[in-house]
């Protein structure tokens, strides 16, 4: 199982989660079945790359298959794809935030700190995330999904590549469930 996730512009994860749900002893006072509800911290082990904003050969070829994003065939290309090879990205924990690490420059926008990111800048104005957890074989068939705190901003989440949906906000909450894409 993978998460993989792409961002243009500026990025900062406050938290992702990992959220399982399953019916458990019958509750009391209701008669109804109860839900456990568990949260997973997934911020720690995710591999990390700059792509690019305009040219697909250096965004690793991303977007360029025959499938569109709504298709949510599975088809995801490019890191993307549940088969690309991340293992020469960078190791990283969440929260990161990729703008502190580039230069100051001239030609920055003050709303990113006049760092060199943004429009002037498409080779470090995508970021590229990935993670791959264990879904142990008792949870399949229950109700998954994963949480974001905060991705700032125009995130795109895939999972097992088949794509999730785009969050335009940098400041609010969103989440997915993933309980269809699990292998």
């Amino acid at each position: 199982m993978s998460i993989k996730l792409k961002y243009t512009s500026l990025l900062y994860f406050l938290s992702l989660f990992f959220a399982v749900f399953s019916k458990t002893a019958v509750a009391q006072d209701t008669g109804l079945p109860a839900l456990k509800r568990e949260h997973l911290p997934m911020d720690n082990g995710w591999r990390f790359a700059l792509g690019h904003a305009y040219d697909p050969s250096k965004d690793f070829n991303n977007g360029t298959g025959d499938f569109s994003y709504f298709a949510k065939t599975g088809y995801g290309d490019g890191a993307a794809s549940p088969q690309f090879d991340d293992r020469a990205w960078r190791k990283i924990n969440l929260p990161h935030d990729w703008a502190v690490e580039q230069p100051f420059s001239s030609k920055g926008s003050s709303s990113h700190g006049s760092k060199a990111i943004g429009r002037n800048f498409p080779e470090a104005s995508v970021g590229w995330y990935r993670k791959t957890f264990f879904v142990p074989a008792a949870d399949l068939g229950k109700h998954i999904s994963i949480a974001f705190d905060g991705v700032f901003r125009n995130s795109i989440v895939w999972v097992n590549g088949h794509y999730l949906g785009t969050e335009a906000s940098g400041y609010s909450s969103f989440g997915y469930n993933i309980s269809e894409y699990l292998n």
